[in-house]
């Protein structure tokens, strides 16, 4: 999902964000790789050990997003009028490697397709032109017949519309009166609540296609944003996230909430992360985008190959290092440069965005 590289706090890079990037990429990545293709035991510990990492991981990011991005607005000394260098910002960092993992994942299927009937089963591999473009604009969710090429681009609609919300709404967010910020969190919190609850709801909307399912976990990244910024009190805070976990319990998973929870506690407790997890969270975006393509072809062969569930489910842990090792070279080629470039961008009258 998105990431918003060199931001900083008085003294040092916040560290625990990155963390948290990494442990949710690698919840979504096993989740992939252990729950699609009939490949484990479903009553196996390892496929039962990771059925919820799929919601866990996005919820995670979800909380990342709703910090970091006003954490960083506020660093940068944005609003409203900065709201077209905002976005372009955000389109310039994630747009190319976003569109990279287009043609990346269709010339994986495509070439997947080509291979010998007994380990593509699955027919020949197309894609319809206008499914295509609308991945563009990231509208295939508002279009009740048309899919994702890559499953977890969802999430990255849904991103998309969040970027839109904040560009808008953060002036509100952080007047010097505390009871301000608070009273208009309070609003969005109950006005897009209620949009999702009497528009949204059980319509084929209701999963991934607007971002006012999700708006609660956004705001519960905000309201720690407000929190550490001393922009509300910690009365305030307390009451904010009670509510917001009370609504992400009337339609969320355990294993979802779980996540948004971790998130959380990570983001004030965590200190001096693993090294590992840090590089994890470097590449965490390219790493989110390519491995269901990766994952998928590498899975046919597994598969195919053996029967053994353990011997499958060793092969899928092995998978993941070659994984790793091309997102990597997917980040240093196209993430890492988009980054460089949206830098370039800056909020009129600030030297230091």
């Amino acid at each position: 999902m998105n990431r918003e590289a060199n931001y900083k706090n008085s003294s040092s890079r916040l560290e625990s964000i990155d963390f948290l990037r990494g442990i949710a990429a690698m919840s979504v990545v096993l989740y992939h790789l252990t729950h699609t293709s009939n490949l484990l035991d479903t009553n196996g510990l390892v496929y039962n050990l990771f059925k919820y990492g799929g919601g866990f991981g996005v919820c995670v990011f979800f909380v990342i997003s709703g910090f970091i991005l006003p954490y960083s607005m506020l660093r940068g000394g944005y609003s409203i009028k900065n709201f077209k260098s905002f976005f372009i910002k955000r389109i310039i960092r994630i747009e190319p490697v976003y569109v990279a993992s287009i043609f990346l994942t269709i010339y994986v299927f495509y070439t997947a397709s080509e291979l010998p009937s007994e380990y593509w089963k699955f027919g020949d591999y197309r894609v319809d032109f206008t499914n295509f473009l609308l991945h563009f604009g990231y509208l295939v969710s508002f279009f009740k017949n048309q899919e994702w090429i890559n499953p977890v681009f969802w999430s990255l609609g849904v991103e998309f519309q969040f970027y839109l919300i904040i560009g808008l709404i953060f002036p509100l967010l952080v007047y010097k009166r505390k009871l301000i910020n608070f009273l208009w969190m309070s609003i969005f919190i109950l006005l897009s609540w209620l949009l999702f609850v009497y528009f949204i709801k059980g319509t084929y909307l209701h999963y991934g296609g607007t971002a006012l399912r999700v708006m609660p976990i956004f705001f519960i990244g905000i309201a720690i944003f407000q929190f550490k910024e001393k922009l509300i009190d910690k009365y305030s805070f307390a009451i904010l996230l009670v509510v917001l976990f009370y609504i992400c319990t009337t339609d969320y998973k355990w294993g979802d909430i779980a996540g948004v929870f971790f998130a959380v506690i990570s983001i004030f407790l965590v200190r001096n992360p693993p090294k590992l997890f840090l590089f994890f969270g470097k590449i965490s975006f390219s790493l989110y985008l390519i491995h269901v393509p990766l994952g998928g072809i590498m899975k046919l062969f597994i598969r195919e190959h053996f029967e053994s569930d353990f011997v499958r489910t060793l092969f899928t842990f092995l998978s993941i290092l070659p994984i790793i090792a091309i997102s990597y070279g997917f980040y240093k080629l196209i993430e890492e440069p988009s980054v460089i470039w949206s830098k370039k961008f800056r909020y009129s009258g600030n030297k230091d965005n």
